[in-house]
């Protein structure tokens, strides 16, 4: 999948988030009718298309386009499953609390890497 692409679409979707087609259905309704309500720099209201969604929006709702399971957590840092669930659940509060959408027990890489300063 080309990660610049202006729309994702279903596919897309799954394979980013690591979900099923019938979830990443739902996901791209969600954020359709959260864009299909704000307007924008022009004050007209947003295109919205049934089973696509911009990308640039599902990075500003999702922190990134790139994320890592549980396990994945555990390989990259070489730590125990009960520690990379500790960092999922931290950052799960974090991300919320900035306003953040998340998919359980998946972490956008970006922020971990963030976290740890690698990046």
């Amino acid at each position: 999948m080309e990660r610049n692409k202006i729309l994702y679409d279903i596919k897309d979707i799954s394979d980013i988030l690591q979900i099923s087609i019938p979830t990443a259905y739902k996901v791209v309704k969600c954020l359709n009718d959260e864009l299909s309500k704000k307007k924008n720099k022009y004050g007209d209201n947003y295109y919205t298309f049934g089973a696509k969604i911009y990308s640039k929006y599902f990075v500003e709702r999702f922190y990134d386009n790139k994320f890592l399971k549980i396990k994945q957590i555990m390989e990259k840092l070489e730590i125990k499953e009960f520690e990379a669930k500790k960092i999922w659940k931290k950052s799960k509060k974090e991300l919320l609390e900035k306003g953040y959408l998340i998919i359980k027990g998946r972490v956008p890489e970006k922020f971990l890497m963030e976290k740890i300063r690698v990046v």
